[in-house]
């Protein structure tokens, strides 16, 4: 006898819709600590939030990971920073996005002081996409672009699914993902910022930033909300992003 296996976005939206009735039937709790919500607070508790600002770096860390273009961020990926990306992700809460997306936002007017005139999220394979009902990276874009005045850039198609590269070095997760994206003609001559919720190795979006540059885009700075390795103080002379003239020389 053969059993239908149920769809991926129906499994997803079935979730989802069990979060939201359990969200309803109890008390909210901070998503990092644990401890109940005061009333006006969501997501996190005051302390927790207090720990996500002092962990802020507002002129946009540098990620030691080698990226090209240098890869930027605003929080370390640890403690409540991580409980919210985890949140967002996994357990479907999708309006944590606007929080990651205003935690990061003095990193972003930082890294975007060079004339970029529109905010690009990494995309998701559609299989992915399928899977989880949602795009954590455009989520973050969008509320992050309406705080810098710009627009939301669909420049990037993620044409080749990836396994998952936990575990795997930086140059095995470049190979595994090398080419995995291709670029649409709207990134030709446009000056972006890349943007990703979290960097590891910075595989991701030196792949996406190389696609783009094949497309024809003009400038692109990378920024991720989050990055799991150690920040590096840039050298004065240190570039915030990569313009098509400087990579080809």
């Amino acid at each position: 006898m053969v059993t239908n296996m149920p769809d991926p976005a129906e499994r997803g939206r079935a979730r989802r819709a069990v979060d939201a009735l359990l969200g309803f039937l109890f008390p909210d709790a901070c998503v990092a600590c644990g401890k109940p919500l005061a009333l006006g607070e969501r997501h996190a508790c005051s302390a927790c939030r207090e720990q996500i600002r002092a962990s802020l770096l507002p002129a946009g860390g540098l990620a030691d990971v080698g990226g090209d273009p240098p890869i930027h961020f605003a929080l370390p990926f640890e403690g409540p920073t991580q409980a919210l990306v985890h949140a967002l992700k996994y357990d479907f809460r999708t309006s944590i996005a606007r929080e990651l997306a205003l935690a990061a936002l003095p990193a972003a007017r930082s890294v975007a002081s060079r004339g970029i005139d529109a905010v690009v999220p990494v995309p998701l394979h559609r299989v992915r996409h399928r899977e989880r009902g949602f795009n954590q990276s455009e989520l973050i874009a969008r509320p992050l672009a309406a705080g810098l005045g710009l627009p939301v850039l669909d420049a990037l198609i993620r044409k080749k699914a990836t396994p998952s590269q936990t575990g795997l070095r930086r140059h095995e997760r470049l190979k595994s993902i090398e080419r995995a994206f291709a670029p649409m003609p709207s990134v030709r001559d446009r000056r972006i910022l890349l943007l990703d919720d979290v960097v590891t190795t910075g595989a991701t979006l030196t792949a996406a930033a190389r696609a783009a540059f094949r497309g024809g885009a003009e400038f692109v700075v990378a920024l991720a909300v989050a990055a799991s390795e150690p920040p590096r103080t840039p050298s004065p002379g240190a570039r915030n992003g990569l313009t098509r003239e400087s990579r080809e020389t």
